[in-house]
């Protein structure tokens, strides 16, 4: 029979073995798990506020902070004779907003908007605000002035925010862990379907036992 000492000293050798042959052996495209190399983009290309209510500007993804500590916040663009608190001269379209178009108002806890006789007119959820009268807003509601969402928003508050980013970030982990997981059973794979595997465990395999230790 072949000699066990050998087999056995094989055997042993076999992780050592292994990582050589992960190192060295071609990827095949056509049956590979992962690409060959998987770059995590950044969690976040925008920095979001973390603690203050903000409208996040659909057409640019820019997140615009409404002032704190005030009850009203207007919105419109910048004129000689105006300067809303929250200033749309540079968006995308801005052409549908009017130098004074709508007015935030917070009371306790709840925000309301009111349209202040734009030309085109303030929307929540897709519906017409009316002149003259206020329409309570929540996190998650879109906001759009004029017809066709031109120029549009998304109203966020802080805690929605934060359950957002949690959500996000325990996503973000599942993915890595998912992707380290198949990588593992990949290279699991790739070395106990080599050849050289096969070899030394059908040499363990022909060892006598009582024949080893006597």
């Amino acid at each position: 029979m072949k000699n066990p000492w050998k087999a056995l000293k094989q055997y042993l050798k076999l992780g050592q073995k292994s990582e050589n042959l992960q190192a060295s052996a071609p990827e095949d495209p056509k049956t590979s798990i992962l690409p060959p190399e998987i770059n995590f983009p950044p969690e976040e290309t925008v920095t979001l506020p973390e603690t203050v209510p903000y409208l996040l500007h659909l057409q640019s993804g820019r997140p615009l902070k409404i002032p704190e500590n005030q009850l009203t916040i207007t919105l419109g663009k910048t004129s000689p004779n105006n300067t809303p608190d929250i200033d749309l001269s540079d968006v995308t379209n801005a052409a549908v907003v009017s130098r004074k178009h709508a007015r935030i108002t917070v009371v306790g806890e709840q925000y309301y908007i009111e349209d202040l006789g734009s030309s085109n007119g303030t929307y929540v959820n897709n519906i017409l605000v009316k002149e003259g009268e206020s329409q309570d807003i929540s996190s998650g509601d879109l906001i759009a002035f004029g017809k066709e969402d031109k120029v549009a928003f998304i109203f966020k508050l802080p805690d929605q925010r934060r359950q957002e980013k949690n959500k996000f970030e325990q996503q973000f982990q599942d993915l890595k862990i998912e992707i380290d997981q198949q990588k593992r059973q990949k290279d699991l794979n790739m070395v106990t379907s080599s050849r050289y595997f096969q070899e030394v465990k059908q040499e363990i395999t022909e060892v006598d036992v009582d024949e080893f230790w006597s």
